[in-house]
C-alpha cells in the first residue's frame, strides 16, 4: 500500500467517526466567505503560504507553537491565501489551527486535507474555511470529484484542484476548476519531480490560475517555477523553516 492509499484509508475511518457540524462554532454558519476566485492575482508571483508541521516523507519540519503568529507573518508578507493543514496523523496538524487563524487574519484561508466526502466539505465550511483542496488522484472517477467540486462552490467555498500529471490537469479543467495546483510531489511515493510541472506549464491553460506546489525552498526555486509558467506558488517547508518568512514572501512577490 503506497502513501496515498494509506492516507485515504485513514480518511475513510475519520469520515465514519465525524460528528458532522456539531463540534464547530455556530457563528461560522453565517460567517462571510472570502471568495478566492475574486483574488486580485498579480502579474508577479503570488504565494499560497502553508502552515505545515511535518510530512510523511520528511518527518518533523517545524514545531509551530503559535500558528496564528505565523499566519500573521504570512499576511504581512503579502500571501494571497493561507493554506492550513488539518490532518493530525500524517501531518501533525490540529483542526483548531484553522479556526484560530480564520478568526485572526483577513487573508482567505484554505483547508488542506484529503477531502473525499461531502461530510468533509460541510465540515470545512463550519470550521470557517474560505476554500478547500481537492486532489484529483484521491478520486476513482471524475464524477465523484466533480460532485464535491460543485458542492463546495454551491455553499460558498472556493476550490484549489490539485493535479500531478497532464491527464489529471485535463480533468481539473473539465470539471471547471479556475485555480489548478500542479504538485511536483508524487503522493504515492512522496518523491519530487519538478519536470512534471514544467511539462504541464508548457501547455497550460491561460484561463486559470496555475499554481506550482512543492519544492520551493529558496528564491532560485521560485524563479525556476515562474520561468516555467507558474502564476502562483504554494509553499510549506520553505516558509516554516525560514528565519524570516515575511521577508522571504516579499522577495518572492517581486519576481516577475
Amino acid at each position: 500500500m503506497n502513501y496515498l492509499e494509506k492516507i485515504l484509508e485513514t480518511k475513510q475511518i475519520e469520515i465514519g467517526e465525524l460528528d458532522t457540524l456539531q463540534n464547530y462554532k455556530k457563528e461560522f454558519q453565517s460567517y462571510p466567505r472570502l471568495d478566492i476566485r475574486t483574488i486580485n492575482w498579480s502579474a508577479n508571483l503570488d504565494v499560497i503560504s502553508e502552515i505545515k508541521r511535518k510530512s510523511p516523507s520528511k518527518g518533523e519540519l517545524s514545531e509551530i507553537k503559535n500558528p496564528v503568529e505565523l499566519a500573521t507573518k504570512y499576511q504581512a508578507g503579502g500571501s494571497c491565501l493561507i493554506s492550513v493543514l488539518t490532518d493530525k496523523q500524517y501531518f501533525g496538524a490540529e483542526k483548531d489551527d484553522l479556526l484560530r487563524i480564520r478568526e485572526n487574519v483577513e487573508t482567505p484561508v484554505l483547508r488542506k486535507d484529503f477531502i473525499i466526502s461531502d461530510r468533509q466539505v460541510y465540515e470545512s465550511y463550519f470550521m470557517g474555511a474560505d476554500a478547500i483542496l481537492l486532489i484529483v488522484a484521491a478520486f476513482k472517477n471524475k464524477e465523484d470529484l466533480s460532485y464535491l467540486f460543485e458542492l463546495a462552490i454551491s455553499i460558498g467555498l472556493g476550490v484549489l484542484v490539485e493535479a500531478h500529471d497532464k491527464d489529471e490537469y485535463e480533468i481539473a479543467l473539465e470539471i471547471g476548476a479556475s485555480i489548478i495546483g500542479v504538485n511536483t510531489r508524487d503522493l504515492t511515493t512522496f518523491e519530487e519531480n519538478a519536470q512534471a510541472a514544467i511539462d504541464i506549464f508548457k501547455n497550460k491553460s491561460q484561463h486559470v490560475v496555475n499554481v506550482w506546489e512543492s519544492g520551493i525552498r529558496d528564491l532560485e526555486d521560485a524563479h525556476r517555477a515562474y520561468e516555467s509558467g507558474a502564476d502562483a506558488l504554494l509553499i510549506g517547508q520553505g516558509l516554516v523553516q525560514s528565519k524570516d518568512p515575511t521577508q522571504f514572501l516579499r522577495d518572492i512577490r517581486h519576481i516577475g
